[in-house]
């Protein structure tokens, strides 16, 4: 089914067919090198909507709706190894032999995975406020992946005014300028938070990947055994997964992190700062300060290392 929402100039709707899952997914951009993008867990490919317009001017560039989200039918593993799984399949399914991957949150966490399975593909990664670089986490998140917590939240979500309170909620919660999200996200959010399925998905993600204890999977080991240019972007106000473990990256020989005045969106928060970033990285493979943006501490560990040999 299409987007009952105009899309901006440029952008287009496709579907894929990835293992007989119909993978609905927008397209922007005709030339330049693949990028694909990964939303991360209540999400769809509509949270990129303020980042593929801009990206497109210099790449291909891909988001797709991961199963069970968005327009993507669901799938029964809900693990960020099963999601990796499909966004390598479906990276093959739209001929991508070898692509750079921007995973949010979740998604960073399959950019991880992804990388880690099939190095020969990957080409940079950027991890936007990712998941899996560390235990700690909002309390609000595991009080959620409870299971009956979960029924609650999933009933209270399908009422009549649940979507639209949800998405309010959930934007005041995650971010820290939500004045500056797009309209277009507001309103697919609230179409998509109407759904069974999509409810339903989001809060057996958060079971699958909490415990008790905070976060279930730690990825950092995966780092250090990975050899590309790799880039975190954090929000220093993230109340979900917070701004330190950014500091993880550097466990890739020559990652850099950077961190912008967001929450846990900072691709909508802030898309303009957020793709000149981005841009500069695939680009150069080095994090790059876009003019006016002052200085950021740690960016890289390149520089550091120089600074020692002196």
């Amino acid at each position: 089914m299409p987007t009952e929402i105009p899309l901006p100039a440029g952008i287009h709707e496709r579907r894929a067919d990835v293992d007989g899952v119909a993978t609905h997914y927008l397209e922007a951009g005709e030339n330049g090198p693949p990028v694909l993008l990964l939303h991360g867990n209540t999400g769809d490919a509509f949270d990129w909507i303020a980042v593929l317009g801009r990206l497109a001017a210099s790449h291909r560039v891909l988001a797709l709706d991961l199963p069970g989200y968005g327009r993507t039918p669901p799938l029964e593993d809900v693990s960020p190894q099963g999601f990796a799984r499909f966004a390598l399949g479906f990276a093959a399914a739209v001929e991508l032999d070898r692509f750079d991957v921007v995973g949010h949150s979740l998604g960073g966490m399959m950019a991880i995975l992804m990388a880690r399975e099939a190095p020969e593909r990957v080409g940079r990664m950027v991890l936007v406020c990712s998941g899996g670089l560390g235990r700690a986490t909002n309390p609000i998140q595991i009080f959620l992946g409870r299971p009956g917590v979960r029924r609650v939240a999933l009933a209270a979500g399908l009422l009549a005014a649940g979507a639209l309170v949800s998405t309010v909620a959930g934007a005041l919660y995650a971010t820290r300028q939500p004045w500056r999200i797009p309209a277009l996200w507001y309103q697919e959010h609230i179409r998509r938070s109407r759904i069974p399925q999509f409810a339903a998905t989001s809060l057996a993600v958060i079971t699958n990947i909490t415990t008790l204890l905070g976060q279930r999977y730690d990825l950092r080991p995966d780092l250090s055994r990975l050899r590309l240019p790799a880039l975190a972007i954090w929000g220093i106000g993230d109340p979900i997964t917070p701004a330190w473990q950014a500091r993880s990256v550097r466990l890739v020989p020559g990652g850099g992190y950077r961190l912008l005045p967001a929450g846990h969106y900072p691709h909508l928060e802030d898309a303009e700062r957020f793709t000149g970033i981005v841009e500069s990285f695939l680009r150069n493979g080095e994090p790059a300060a876009p003019p006016g943006d002052g200085p950021q501490p740690d960016q890289s560990a390149a520089p550091r290392r120089a600074a020692r040999s002196k």
